[in-house]
């Protein structure tokens, strides 16, 4: 890992560790960190609830960046319990896809510490398709 996953890896792992907020809620089982094309370091929990509208850390990052002002990520590292980094799951990979064209040279720290591109993962994106 170059300094600048390691400084993601950090982030993610100081705010990684599940809290049970109400018999209903816990926050915090995954972490996540991203780093912008602008070079600023955005993070999110995950949100777990019993009626299953919870919220992955991932996208909790990416709206903590569009709050923000920022609309590009450059990287993404994502974490469980004992700092294991985790892949995104489709929903996230997915919304990374519909930030914008750029989205396809996001980097993403797998879990077995490889990083691929967005554009590897979803090589045949349906919003790629013509309007035909």
């Amino acid at each position: 890992m170059d300094k600048e996953w390691e400084k993601l890896y950090a982030e993610a792992c100081r705010l990684q560790g599940e809290k049970k907020l109400s018999k209903y809620m816990k926050v915090g089982s995954v972490a996540a960190a991203i780093l912008t094309t602008n070079g600023n370091i955005y993070s999110g929990v995950s949100l777990a609830n019993s009626c299953a509208v919870g919220l992955c850390a991932e996208r909790n990052a990416i709206g903590a960046m569009l709050t923000n002002g920022e609309t590009e990520i450059s990287r993404i590292i994502a974490v469980k319990d004992n700092g294991r980094i985790i892949n995104p799951c489709g929903v996230c990979q997915e919304c990374m896809c519909q930030l914008g064209a750029y989205s396809k040279n996001i980097k993403i720290m797998m879990s077995n510490h490889e990083v691929r591109t967005l554009s590897e993962l979803i090589n045949e994106w349906w919003g790629n398709q013509s309007d035909e």
